[in-house]
């Protein structure tokens, strides 16, 4: 069992039936439980779903792209659609 701290989870991803976790290490975590249960549990400290398979960490975040992507620090990048790029922190 791996613990972590909020700030070492860089985002949250569904690639098929499970979660995957990736670290600020690039590390990826595998876990059973639904992003749905990440998300009711990070999105109040400093996390965003732009989009119903991704959840990111705030402060990890390098830019976002007019085309609707979020690049992160690790160069990763995350689709943002339209509904959750109205909701991005910063976003008039």
């Amino acid at each position: 069992m791996d613990f972590l701290k909020m700030g070492e989870i860089l985002r949250c991803e569904v690639p098929q039936r499970f979660t995957r976790i990736v670290t600020t290490e690039g590390k990826g975590i595998i876990s059973s439980y639904h992003i749905g249960v990440f998300r009711d549990l990070l999105e109040n400290q400093g996390f965003f779903s732009p989009h119903k398979s991704h959840l990111v960490n705030l402060q990890y975040i390098r830019k976002l792209l007019r085309e609707g992507t979020l690049v992160m620090r690790d160069g990763s990048t995350v689709p943002v659609v339209t509904a959750a790029a109205a909701g991005f922190p910063g976003a008039d």
